[in-house]
């Protein structure tokens, strides 16, 4: 209280601007302050992934599951990969926030859901992912995954039709690899219709290898080559960063793609087949009808 009085004595000598602009960077003062303190209670209330798998709620003759935790989230990826299931005609509800990591850059290095780590860019070997996966709007934080040499890095490696990847969120996620990486899948192959829609990544980082010259990445998605097939993006947003050949705010690549969309891209310098660096905001608004983007 005596250092109040103080303050309040010395504000009787200051002009009236001086004094109002003091209590205004005061009261912005205690604001922040207490938005920290609130974060910080966040950030111990969450449980980070401890880079174990449990695929304990698995029952193959369930077709719906609810997954409530990284560990869990890291079972789909082990029960995808070793072939026990692909999850086609199955729905994966994410029903709480996932938190990877504690930070974007950290130890805990996720294996993405499906494909394995392929040396080529679009191999026809390993499990992709045909199930329906929706976050019903929660958020998956600080994703990091580094492959190497090898493609494919995301969240998912590979997916397939009948697959949709629907109302998702990530921040912070990090990627690193040869190529054809994406935030959401890093590859789409087959036959058939694959939906990636209502999902948004913030501040993604991704650094591609140039080894190959043709790295393919993007913030959604790296590369769509579906056989006979298409893919379609709907409803989609992404800001970051993103440095490697062929790299786009969407997807590095993608034939058979349809946007039902109009893209705006702010602040991007796309030079293909050159080096590029992506620093932009992509924002992704439905129009009505459909068009093949090659």
């Amino acid at each position: 209280s005596q250092g109040l009085e103080v303050w309040r004595e010395n504000g009787k000598n200051r002009g009236p601007l001086i004094n109002m602009l003091m209590k205004r960077f005061y009261i912005l003062a205690l604001v922040v302050f207490a938005l920290l303190m609130d974060f910080g209670l966040a950030l111990q209330a969450q449980t980070v992934w401890d880079g174990t798998t449990d695929v304990t709620w698995y029952d193959a003759s369930q077709s719906s599951f609810d997954i409530s935790t990284p560990e869990q989230l890291a079972g789909v990826a082990q029960l995808v990969n070793n072939g026990t299931t692909n999850f086609n005609g199955v729905t994966l509800n994410l029903v709480n926030d996932i938190w990877l990591n504690s930070t974007g850059d950290s130890t805990n290095n996720w294996i993405p859901i499906g494909g394995g780590s392929p040396t080529s860019e679009s191999p026809s070997t390993g499990n992709p992912f045909k199930g329906n996966f929706n976050g019903h709007g929660h958020t998956i934080y600080n994703l990091y995954c580094d492959k190497g040499n090898t493609f494919h890095a995301g969240l998912f490696c590979a997916l397939e039709s009948p697959c949709t990847i629907d109302s998702l969120v990530l921040i912070n996620p990090v990627l690193k690899s040869r190529g054809m990486m994406g935030c959401i899948t890093g590859y789409v192959r087959g036959s058939g219709s694959v939906y990636i829609r209502n999902c948004l990544v913030v501040n993604v980082r991704i650094e591609g290898v140039n080894s190959s010259g043709s790295n393919n990445i993007g913030a959604i998605c790296g590369a769509t080559y579906p056989s006979n097939g298409s893919i379609y993006f709907q409803n989609l947003g992404s800001t970051g960063y993103i440095r490697g050949y062929y790299p786009a705010g969407m997807s590095g690549n993608a034939e058979r793609g349809y946007l039902p969309t109009a893209i705006l891209l702010a602040h991007s310098t796309l030079t293909a087949p050159t080096m590029a660096v992506w620093p932009a905001t992509a924002v992704i608004s439905p129009i009505a009808t459909p068009t093949p983007t090659c």
